[in-house]
Parts: C-alpha cells; structure tokens; sequence
C-alpha cells in the first residue's frame, strides 16, 4: 500500500521530502537517498531535518553516503 502511495505521489510531481519520508519508512533506502539528493539540489528548507530529526530516516543515517551528506553540512 505505502508503495502505491509513494508511486501516485511520485506520478503527481511530489515533493521530494514527502518521497524522502516515505521510501525511507518502507525500507528502500536506495530510493529514499536519491531523492535526498533531490531535496538538498532543490534547496528544500527542511532538508537538514531529514538528514536529523525525522523517524522515518533513522535507518539510514549510519549509511556513509547520507553520513558524508550531513558531513558537508556541518551537522
């Protein structure tokens, strides 16, 4: 069901924070890094919250390239 949802959000033009969240609450974290990548490009003002602070990307923070992210941001 989360990926359905995820797949008519995408389909929509949604924001890449909203893909964020939910790639990373069902586990694809491939999926949910890339779309990181998408927010930090965009300039999307809550980017270093979901590097931080958001639950749903706590399993995958230890990931070095999401490490290297937070790195280049000084958190």
């Amino acid at each position: 069901e989360a990926r359905e949802l995820a797949s008519k959000i995408e389909q929509r033009g949604a924001a890449s924070l909203v893909m964020v969240l939910i790639q990373a609450s069902i586990g694809d974290y491939d999926a949910a890094y890339e779309y990181l990548l998408e927010a930090r490009d965009a300039k999307v003002p809550w980017y270093p919250w979901l590097l931080t602070w958001y639950p749903q990307t706590e399993g995958f923070r230890d990931d070095p390239r999401v490490v290297k992210l937070a790195e280049d941001m000084g958190i």
